[in-house]
Formats: structure tokens, sequence, C-alpha cells
């Protein structure tokens, strides 16, 4: 039997790291970060297989934290989700052009989001942004 894989959740809401350890705790090895820098300091020790990222947080926005993992680690060695309430298309783009592979919002449906983290995990994009928005 193999390992499972480690997903790393970054939120500074404690209740929302909360309900990702309880949606995904039986199927992954989940690691969860208050903030951008330690979620860094993690991502860089532990290898995640995908990260779920919030956008709004101190220290490091999700932005921020988005382009140093991407630096660091490619579509299919790491897969970054933003998790947010921020949904609106720009912010959606931003993401995708920074290198986040998904986006989903707050709050979410826990089949949605293991779909997502699968689809990351087998390095398909998951943004489900129009065509046309990508050609921008």
């Amino acid at each position: 039997m193999s390992a499972a894989a480690t997903v790393l959740a970054i939120d500074d809401n404690e209740m929302n790291l909360r309900i990702i350890l309880e949606s995904l705790g039986d199927q992954f090895d989940v690691l969860t970060a208050s903030n951008g820098r330690e979620g860094l300091q993690l991502a860089i020790t532990h290898r995640p297989r995908v990260v779920l990222l919030d956008i709004m947080m101190p220290v490091m926005d999700g932005y921020e934290v988005c382009s140093v993992l991407r630096s660091r680690f490619s579509r299919e060695a790491c897969g970054i989700i933003l998790v947010s309430a921020k949904y609106e298309i720009v912010d959606r783009l931003k993401g995708f052009h920074i290198g986040a592979n998904g986006f989903i919002a707050k709050p979410f449906d826990d089949e949605e989001l293991l779909g997502k983290i699968q689809k990351s995990m087998l390095g398909e994009d998951c943004s489900e942004l129009p065509e046309e928005a990508l050609e921008i």
C-alpha cells in the first residue's frame, strides 16, 4: 500500500483549516499553516503534492506564496489551488498567470475540492477559466 499524498492547506482562518482537515484527512496526509511564510517553510520541507492556498492572509498573501512556490516547483510536481472568497475573473486570472493550477470558491463543496485536487495531482489545469480569458 502506497503512502498517502501530502496536501498542504494554508489559511489564516482556523475554522477553514479544520474544515479542510475534516474533508481530506481520511484520504491525504494534510499539513496546515496559518500564514504564507509558515506555509512556504512547510512546503519546502515536506514537498506537498498539492497546496490549498487562501488569497487574503497576513504576512504574505496567497499570490505571493503562489509565485514563490511556482518558482521552486513545477505544475506537475506541486499543484496549487487557490481556495478563496475572492472568486472574480480578475482574481482567478491573476492566480493563473502566477502559476495556480486551479481555484475553488469558499464555501466549497467537499466533492468539488476533492475533484480539483485529483485533477491537479494529474498535472491537469483545473482553473475553469474561459478560453478567451486565457488569451489576454
